[in-house]
């Protein structure tokens, strides 16, 4: 459902894949020591529990609803327990409603190459701290680059 993004940095080069909906592939990559500078973001967590209370919401209005339905047409016991069916099954969404969020609210990495050229890494909430540390493994591996081409200029 969601975009799967693959990233790899070697000596000289930073490197992403992404494969998003129905085989869509993005290939990105760049040199190094052409980086001119980089952003990790990670959404704020209001966001989605507020989709996910404004979710609860709407399963105990619909809950409600099909309960009430049932109880005019037949009795109690019935009712209720075709409106707790309905709640129990929204409350086992829940986690797929997250996800959903999460395919439309992407985290991750974003370098600028040369004149503006982005190279977006996605991630999961789950995968930040690694992303993290992608981020500053391609930080040295630049200082490191950018000596040896100094180094070669002399």
């Amino acid at each position: 459902m969601g975009t799967h993004s693959f990233a790899c940095v070697t000596n000289r080069r930073i490197a992403d894949i992404s494969v998003g909906r129905f085989s869509e592939v993005i290939y990105q990559d760049g040199y190094l020591e052409f980086i001119n500078s980089s952003v990790l973001y990670q959404p704020s967590k209001l966001a989605l529990y507020l989709f996910i209370i404004t979710w609860l919401f709407l399963s105990f209005i619909i809950s409600f609803v099909v309960g009430t339905l049932t109880l005019s047409q037949l009795n109690y016991i019935v009712g209720f327990i075709a409106a707790m069916l309905f709640l129990i099954i929204f409350i086992l969404l829940i986690p797929y409603v997250i996800k959903l969020y999460y395919a439309n609210v992407k985290c991750g990495i974003l370098f600028w190459v040369r004149e503006g050229v982005p190279i977006y890494i996605f991630s999961n909430r789950r995968f930040i701290k690694r992303a993290n540390m992608l981020c500053r493994d391609i930080a040295l591996y630049r200082e490191k680059r950018l000596k040896i081409i100094q180094e070669g200029c002399k």
